[in-house]
């Protein structure tokens, strides 16, 4: 994605409430059916996940770690708070948390790398907006 210029966008809570990232931690309890308390919990399981203090060791292994890694232009994004329970000013502290995280548990990630990529990945983002937009 890097060599082709390709940038991601990553919306950490919506894949949360989605599934689309997927870690035992975030499965429900057993076979039986959730009772009215906890289908309501898990409606909003952004809110839930995050409530855990235990959020970043859940989402350690999420694709923004990845695509930082690697160096792809990566922007957060939100996906309708009302549905999927997500805002963008969480998916910036979470970001910067987990990057403080990836940081902290000596694995490989770039020691350069911090939460002020996102700023600089969106300026440019726009930047090649205004450049599209001056091509005939």
């Amino acid at each position: 994605m890097k060599r082709l210029n390709v940038e991601a966008d990553i919306n950490i809570e919506s894949n949360i409430s989605t599934r689309a990232y997927y870690t035992p931690a975030l499965a429900t309890a057993g076979l039986r059916p959730l009772t009215e308390q906890e289908q309501f919990e898990y409606n909003n399981l952004p809110g839930k996940v995050l409530s855990t203090g235990h959020a970043t060791d859940v989402l350690s292994g999420h694709s923004l770690k990845f695509m930082l890694q690697a160096g792809v232009r990566t922007l957060l994004g939100s996906d309708g708070g009302g549905e999927e329970h997500s805002d963008i000013g969480r998916e910036y502290k979470l970001a910067s948390e987990l990057i403080d995280y990836w940081k902290s548990q000596g694995a490989i990630f770039p020691p350069e790398v911090s939460a002020d990529i996102f700023r600089k990945n969106a300026d440019e983002h726009l930047t090649d907006m205004k450049d599209d937009k001056k091509r005939p």
